[in-house]
């Protein structure tokens, strides 16, 4: 079984900066944030929606005027354990 993963794309103010755009949710709460079927993910995101904005705002703090772009769930090659 294949597992799915959401995914945060940003958008800097600076559209030249070489920096990574993106990043994974791993972890809620030091629980792990991976599921087994889309409809789990796409019901995380709309319960948790202004949690993950204000995670992926302070994760690229240090890039000013960064905004939250897209938030995705995205199925991966890794086997959900």
């Amino acid at each position: 079984m294949k597992e799915i993963v959401i995914v945060i794309t940003m958008l800097f103010a600076n559209p030249s900066d070489p920096s990574k755009d993106a990043i994974e949710i791993e972890s809620h709460n030091g629980k792990p944030v991976h599921f087994s079927e889309m409809e789990e993910c796409f019901k995380y995101v709309q319960v948790n929606f202004e949690q993950l904005k204000a995670f992926a705002n302070k994760e690229f703090s240090d890039k000013p005027g960064a905004l939250v772009k897209q938030i995705f769930c995205v199925e991966t090659d890794r086997v959900s354990t």
